[in-house]
């Protein structure tokens, strides 16, 4: 039997919400549901960009943390090799 898409389905011309859970392996249904939520809240928080705007938000700061973390490592080889420190005859111990 076919299930009639509910009003606001038809006006946005999506899937029903019980569709996509029927459609979906049992396992996967909490997941999915917990999903759908997340994407309505962050559309309600923000109407334009949603979970998108969340996505791109975090893609920035991922961006950040990795160029944090390339200084950060570039910095230890030069101390590893001594290279911050070429005043001293000795290198430091670390």
């Amino acid at each position: 039997p076919r299930m009639e898409s509910c009003g606001i389905c038809k006006e946005k011309r999506q899937k029903c919400t019980k569709k996509i859970l029927n459609e979906i392996d049992p396992s996967q249904r909490q997941a999915c549901v917990d999903s759908l939520c997340f994407e309505a809240e962050a559309r309600i928080r923000d109407p334009v960009y949603g979970c998108v705007g969340i996505i791109r938000c975090l893609q920035r700061r991922l961006q950040h943390l990795q160029l944090s973390l390339n200084i950060a490592q570039r910095e230890l080889a030069m101390i590893k090799h001594g290279q911050n420190y070429p005043h001293l005859s000795v290198r430091p111990r670390l």
